[in-house]
């Protein structure tokens, strides 16, 4: 484990880095200070992730020295507001691994850290196996993006037996858990402050549990009015779920804002859900324009053509040219053994297993683990919003 101080004076900024590093893999965050000088002891640090300004530019880099002087074995990372180019280089050329302007989005921090050449030791302590994450996303209502999720957990639980977690972040409704025929849950902040600081098997226990299987329901929607889901609470459950479980199936909301963004941001996968509909076939293109501007891995979006049918007026090959963008797999049109399932609270696979659709699903579990997740997040990628920007404009 790579135990890691952090050094910031802004508390909010505070909060949010602390809150990355507690659910990162691999890392023992240890404390939290203002200011280097208010570090005592470095003899049991391996990383020290810290805020430098243009004010206090040559009073951080004397620090920064001293340190390596006490234990020269210790990485740094510099994080800084102040978006000057020479500022990054001379930090940079002090010794210090990476330089990061704010605000940091997680994954481009965890990245950071993981491009660092720490001793060797460290390295073989790094077994810790996160949560393969995929998100069931789509811009228009109505094309069965819960009833792909729904049978995608469960499909995914029956052919590995491993922790699923089927998360709805729909925060005006609980579709997953209606369809599953489970409670929601509608206390999901005492449940995250509660499976933070659980071991696993007392994490798993505050979960709603489909039957007798590994398939558990987490619904974000609540009857406070005070609850509001934002993004860094979106982080703060994602990475906190995937600690917990082996897989996690994210049932989206029909928007593009930024906390779906945050939840697209924090999956492996995204899986794109359209119909052969004129207006549907519009805003998938508008989605996949989008999904290139801001840089993502071509790779990590799956386009899934769903209710698809053999004599539809529109061809699968000019869906493809109207959207560019291949269809990862196709799902048939079954209205009726669909309505079934949803009606008797159960996955196809248990209310009409030999249906086509029901195969379908399989096939595409099937497909979905095949895929390696580790070489997609090796990829370069971009961020959305101003760090997204700067780093296009520095290569």
């Amino acid at each position: 484990m790579i135990k890691t101080v952090l050094t910031d004076k802004s508390q909010n900024s505070k909060e949010l880095l602390s809150s990355y590093l507690k659910n990162a893999a691999g890392i023992d965050f240890i404390a939290c200070f203002d200011n280097l000088c208010d570090i005592e002891n470095f003899d049991n640090i391996d990383l020290i992730i810290f805020n430098i300004s243009l004010s206090d530019e040559e009073e951080t880099l004397k620090q920064i020295n001293e340190i390596k002087q006490k234990n020269e074995n210790i990485k740094f990372i510099a994080l800084s507001d102040d978006m000057d180019s020479m500022l990054a280089k001379n930090t940079l050329n002090n010794g210090v691994s990476d330089f990061l302007f704010k605000p940091v989005i997680g994954s481009i921090l965890e990245a950071s850290i993981k491009k660092i050449n720490f001793p060797k030791k460290i390295k073989e302590e790094q077994t810790i196996k996160k949560a393969k994450t995929i998100s069931v996303f789509s811009l228009k209502g109505g094309v069965g993006k819960t009833s792909v999720a729904v049978n995608l957990a469960y499909e995914i639980e029956k052919k590995t037996n491993k922790n699923v977690c089927l998360l709805d972040f729909n925060s005006s409704s609980s579709d997953c858990a209606l369809f599953l025929g489970l409670n929601s849950n509608n206390n999901i902040d005492d449940l995250l402050n509660e499976f933070q600081y659980s071991n696993k098997e007392k994490a798993l226990s505050l979960f709603e549990k489909f039957q007798n299987t590994n398939l558990y329901v987490l619904s974000t929607a609540s009857d406070s009015l005070d609850f509001k889901i934002t993004p860094l609470k979106i982080n703060l459950i994602i990475n906190s779920l995937k600690n917990i479980f082996d897989y996690i199936i994210i049932d989206t909301y029909c928007a593009y804002d930024e906390n779906n963004l945050a939840v697209l941001n924090s999956s492996d996968l995204i899986l794109y859900i359209s119909i052969l509909s004129q207006n549907v076939i519009k805003s998938t293109q508008s989605m996949m324009e989008m999904f290139s501007k801001i840089g993502y891995n071509q790779e990590k979006i799956k386009l899934i053509l769903n209710r698809y049918a053999q004599d539809s007026q529109i061809s699968i090959e000019e869906f493809e040219k109207e959207v560019n963008k291949e269809v990862f797999i196709t799902l048939p049109n079954n209205y009726l053994t669909m309505s079934d399932a949803i009606n008797r609270q159960n996955p196809l696979d248990i209310t009409n297993p030999q249906s086509n659709i029901a195969k379908a699903f399989k096939k595409l579990a099937l497909s979905l683990d095949e895929i390696d997740i580790n070489a997609l997040n090796s990829t370069k990628q971009y961020n959305h919003g101003i760090y997204n920007i700067i780093r296009k404009m520095g290569e």
